[in-house]
């Protein structure tokens, strides 16, 4: 295979506490340049809400991946 692919997805709701409802998705993949090198992304976000506020992080992170044999 020269790569992966992902998708994943979550919700929550409030059970006791502060707490409050949410979501957050993230998406991803590697493709193998050569052998032994491959370059990965991943996306990930989610929105909490608590105290009649909205809470929101973003997240985009990039990798070089190297196997040494």
């Amino acid at each position: 295979s020269n790569g992966e692919l992902f998708v994943s997805g979550q919700t929550g709701v409030r059970l006791v506490g502060e707490a409050g409802n949410n979501w957050s998705l993230s998406a991803g993949g590697r493709r193998w340049i050569t052998q032994d090198i491959a370059l990965g992304l991943n996306l990930w976000s989610l929105s909490s809400w608590r105290d009649d506020m909205t809470y929101r992080a973003t997240s985009l992170n990039l990798t070089l991946m190297k196997v040494w044999k």
